[in-house]
């Protein structure tokens, strides 16, 4: 299969380059016989700077083989569109605005970024279902395991000592998005401290107790209450330590493993993560884990009130029994190497977290400029230095929201099409 696509790469600097327009074959993945085997496929459109975000939809969801040919059923066919953005393109937020049936991949900080620019230009913002920042609150410690507390960054830095029940170093994230710098992180209060110097006073944290003895995770895509597709992620080995294998490395070892230097994977000094690859077998994670794993984050979404969600599981040991880590919203998830039916469960879970009108008649707004916080309903198309997000909707599950992001992470992306006053300047190829 044939793509057009813009050879876009990152510079030492960290900025985007754009190179020339590049015809190039992609033997490996093909979604052609997908596309073609019905007249209107539906879309998945995938907004992102890295390519593998695209091929491994892509790669889940080619056509089974049978007796040789490629057959896929008409009802549930997919094309997967990738928009490489560096700028808003009036035929990229068209294609998407004009197909409430497309499911849409995005992270968090370009959604932020895009929602700012849509405003300023007379759109209404793509409103996309999420947990919200307190679901977990409603789950008993059988399902998460450990303490959790949510606080305001104004409340935390009165602070001298952690609560008790959280010990010296508790893990601490914001509790809707990311913030370049800001990851979730095991931080003793000093280091917390430190750490958000540039957090606006409102910014909501959740903070909880470190779980030790952690083996292996997993994800679990929960769609409708139901959990539709669900892989294993990620190996400790040995239990607890630092050191990672993901189900991305084993990929690369199964596919690469007569490449690799047995030297090269024993010593590592380079840090190319070859040696966290020496030791992994076929057998990687445990099939055994997969229902528990399941059952756990359908109970825990049905207790937090949550009805679409990709909710990260973790497991300590065969005697013990799971636990919840988190749930994040399904349209910014990993694409794990599911199964084509599990993926085409995803995508339909993707697809239900776009709300292409805000989901209530008069639906709570903040009016803010950037940095502070309002309540106003009904409230009319902000000003350029301001932005308007909607709040929790009445007809959602009790534990979800519409995305709304902090004002420290509003702060940190809205700017960046700030002078795009101009459409174009982003590319987009079937994958």
């Amino acid at each position: 299969m044939k793509a057009t696509t813009a050879d876009a790469r990152s510079s030492p600097s960290g900025r985007m380059e754009v190179g020339r327009t590049t015809t190039q074959s992609r033997p490996d993945i093909t979604t052609s016989s997908v596309t073609e085997s019905r007249s209107t496929p539906r879309t998945l459109h995938v907004i992102s700077t890295m390519p593998w975000i695209a091929d491994s939809f892509a790669e889940a969801l080619a056509p089974r083989i049978d007796g040789g040919e490629e057959r896929a059923d008409r009802n549930d066919a997919w094309r997967v569109v990738r928009h490489e953005l560096w700028r808003p393109a009036a035929d990229m937020v068209s294609a998407i605005d004009d197909d409430p049936d497309a499911a849409l991949w995005i992270a968090p900080a370009a959604l932020v970024a895009l929602n700012f620019w849509r405003r300023q230009h007379g759109l209404r913002p793509w409103n996309m279902r999420s947990p919200g920042p307190r679901w977990m609150e409603r789950l008993p410690m059988r399902i998460t395991g450990r303490r959790m507390i949510n606080v305001t960054a104004r409340e935390l830095r009165g602070w001298s000592v952690y609560p008790d029940e959280l010990g010296d170093r508790p893990w601490s994230q914001l509790c809707d998005g990311r913030v370049e710098g800001f990851n979730a992180a095991r931080r003793d209060i000093a280091t917390l401290h430190t750490d958000l110097r540039q957090a606006p006073d409102d910014t909501l944290l959740t903070l909880h107790n470190h779980l030790t003895g952690i083996s292996e995770e997993w994800n679990v895509v929960v769609h409708r209450g139901e959990a539709v597709a669900s892989s294993g992620y990620c190996l400790h080995r040995p239990p607890e330590s630092h050191r990672i294998v993901t189900i991305f490395d084993m990929d690369t070892a199964r596919r690469y493993s007569h490449r690799i230097d047995p030297q090269e994977a024993a010593d590592d000094s380079r840090g190319t993560g070859i040696g966290a690859m020496r030791d992994v077998d076929a057998s990687g994670f445990h099939e055994s884990y997969r229902r528990p794993a399941e059952r756990i984050a359908q109970e825990a979404c049905a207790r937090g009130g949550l009805d679409e969600a990709s909710v990260l599981v973790a497991f300590r040991s065969a005697d013990e029994a799971a636990v919840v880590l988190e749930a994040t919203a399904v349209w910014c998830s990993t694409p794990y190497p599911y199964s084509r039916p599990q993926m085409l469960a995803v995508l339909e879970a993707m697809a239900v977290s776009r709300c292409s009108t805000p989901p209530v008649a008069t639906p709570l707004v903040m009016t803010a400029p950037l940095g502070g916080h309002a309540d106003t309903p009904g409230a009319t198309a902000p000003p350029d230095n301001q932005t308007v997000y909607t709040g929790f909707a009445r007809n959602l599950p009790a534990g979800e929201r519409i995305f709304t992001p902090s004002s420290w992470m509003r702060r940190h992306y809205e700017g960046l099409f700030r002078g795009s006053s101009d459409f174009g300047g982003s590319s987009s190829s079937d994958v």
